[in-house]
C-alpha cells in the first residue's frame, strides 16, 4: 500500500478511503495482464508490454496517475499536438480557389 500510494493520487486515495488492512480494489476494465505490467513499472520502474498494448498501458497510467507514467502521456501529448500544428500550412489552397486560378 506504501509504494502505490507513493507512486499514485488515485491509489493514495484508495487506500486513505478504506480502514481494512488488505482492501480489495476492483479496477473496473483493466485487463490482468495491464494490471500485472503496471504492478511491475510501480515496483521496478520498468514493465514489458507489447506494442499493440503500449496505448491501453498508458492510458491506464495517466488515469491512474502513476508517477513517469502520466508525465509522460502529457509529453506524448503535448508533442502530437505540435506536431499536427506543423504540418498544418497556412498557405494550403482549397478546391475551390485552385479552379478559380
Amino acid at each position: 500500500k506504501v509504494v502505490m500510494s507513493a507512486c499514485s493520487p488515485f491509489f493514495r486515495h484508495v487506500f486513505n478511503k478504506t480502514k481494512q488492512n488488505h482492501p480489495f480494489v476492483y479496477l473496473k476494465g483493466i485487463l490482468y495482464k495491464d494490471l500485472v505490467s503496471l504492478l511491475d513499472y510501480i515496483y521496478t520502474g520498468e514493465a514489458q508490454v507489447l506494442a499493440e498494448d503500449v496505448d491501453r498501458f498508458i492510458d491506464i497510467g495517466r488515469e491512474m496517475k502513476i508517477t513517469g507514467l502520466s508525465e509522460y502521456a502529457e509529453n506524448l501529448d503535448r508533442d502530437n499536438s505540435r506536431s499536427v500544428k506543423t504540418k498544418q500550412s497556412p498557405s494550403t489552397k482549397t478546391n475551390e480557389e485552385s479552379d478559380e486560378n
